[in-house]
């Protein structure tokens, strides 16, 4: 069994998977369910010779406008859950950081269709590579807003990195573990909104 990307509300940098997929054997069991319901099996391993390579995936319909997070080496992906896979020498960190900053956004809303976004919106961005100095920069802060966000979902029990009650829950009463598990999600989300004026910053420049 294996994650799998599937379409998913607006939601940037990191996002916890919550569908698998039997895929031993090659998948032998799906294209056997696919011949059976559609009479081929192509479309059972339509994209298969890229699943298991870690980089980003999007929702191909999302509101209100585009967005990546990060796609996990040990996940496939189906119809509906765009994948981006970087090459060389553009890191995964890079692109989350990239493809998330407000003028990429605004970019690929324009190219889209009614909220409705494809691989090929992203192939056919093209831009000014920054400088070494920017491209850290940018790296940088997509790392902060992925463990962040990270920090954010861990306490849910769905979640892959989830690993009991948060620590911030240690007061004597619900009223103060409430508050103090507030102040960290504040915490968190502020450090996602200025890594974010941070890329913008060094994608605009």
């Amino acid at each position: 069994w294996c994650d799998i990307a599937k379409n998913t509300d607006f939601c940037c940098f990191y996002s916890a998977y919550h569908t698998v997929v039997k895929w031993c054997g090659d998948g032998k069991e799906l294209v056997a369910k696919n011949m059976q319901v559609n009479g081929q099996k192509a479309q059972a391993r339509q994209g298969s010779k890229y699943y298991f390579q870690p980089g980003l995936c999007f929702s191909r319909r999302s509101e209100p406008t585009f967005s990546v997070r990060v796609h996990p080496a040990n996940a496939a992906f189906s119809s509906n859950g765009g994948v981006v896979l970087p090459k060389k020498p553009l890191s995964a960190l890079y692109l989350a950081g990239l493809l998330n900053s407000s003028p990429f956004r605004a970019a690929v809303k324009l190219l889209a269709n009614k909220y409705s976004y494809t691989s090929g919106h992203v192939e056919v961005l093209s831009w000014i590579e920054p400088g070494q100095q920017a491209r850290a920069k940018i790296e940088a802060a997509a790392s902060d807003a992925i463990t962040s966000k990270i920090e954010i979902e861990r306490t849910m029990e769905i979640d892959p990195y989830y690993s009991g009650p948060s620590k911030s829950i240690s007061q004597s009463t619900l009223k103060e573990n409430a508050r103090s598990e507030r102040k960290r999600r504040r915490e968190c989300v502020e450090v996602i909104h200025r890594a974010g004026e941070i890329i913008d910053a060094e994608v605009i420049a």
